[in-house]
């Protein structure tokens, strides 16, 4: 159901199951894997197949959200449209809920994808490591689901209830439990650089968590779909600079 839900990837689970519901987050990171496999795949596959940098740098820097469908994409132009507004908490979560793309949105995701594109160039033609690919999906949907998990809903009708009903300590010890793993497997490697890429997305996503909930007063969907987005942009280029 996890997988079904935050990626594209088909899945066996022909039946969705309320009672289940509450496990979708301790399981999220696991989506976050199978994107990191078949996103640091991709990369070696293009590596072979000689395709031109442009192109290839334009494939690598979508495919991510292509796997997601988008869904990350668009709490982050939502969330980013509500804030910029500076209006009132109220106001910016009806904007929050409104279905029309605005002002800020458009310059929210006109800016993602210039960053983006720019980072992945540089690592492409610097041909720095891309190992952390790997790494990038799970750490920033562990720290997400840490935040759903922790976070008060906005609203008593949030889907994120279902998450939070009946959740127990055990889903939050596996959220921490991915990144540790994220961390400590490039540390017995001797990478300090992952680990240095992993430690600024953990930064990047703790302030704009937090910064999310301060303009909205609270967690949502969209609010963690813009969580999951600005960590990885700074890992990207992270990786791009390091």
């Amino acid at each position: 159901m996890s997988i079904s839900m935050y990626t594209i990837f088909p899945s066996k689970a022909d039946v969705w199951d309320e009672k289940a519901t509450k496990y979708l987050i301790p399981f999220y990171p696991m989506a976050g894997c199978f994107i990191g496999i078949f996103w640091y795949g991709l990369y070696l596959i293009l590596q072979r197949l000689l395709v031109p940098i442009m192109l290839k740098t334009f494939l690598l820097m979508i495919i991510p959200s292509i796997l997601s469908g988008f869904l990350h994409l668009d709490g982050f132009m939502d969330t980013s449209d509500a804030i910029g507004s500076r209006k009132s908490v109220e106001e910016k979560r009806k904007i929050l809920k409104d279905s029309h793309v605005g002002a800020f949105a458009v310059i929210a995701i006109l800016l993602w994808m210039f960053a983006s594109f720019c980072g992945m160039y540089t690592i492409l033609s610097e041909g720095k490591s891309v190992v952390s690919f790997f790494f990038i999906p799970i750490v920033s949907r562990a720290f997400t689901g840490i935040c759903v998990l922790k976070g008060k809903p906005i609203s008593k009708n949030s889907y994120l209830t279902l998450y939070q009903k009946d959740k127990a300590k055990w889903q939050m010890i596996l959220q921490i439990g991915y990144l540790i793993v994220c961390i400590a497997l490039p540390l017995l490697c001797l990478d300090i650089r992952t680990i240095l890429i992993v430690l600024i997305m953990l930064t990047t996503a703790l302030l704009s968590a937090k910064h999310a909930f301060k303009q909205l007063g609270g967690m949502s969907g969209d609010i963690s779909g813009y969580i999951v987005t600005l960590s990885e942009l700074a890992a990207l280029l992270s990786v791009s600079i390091l």
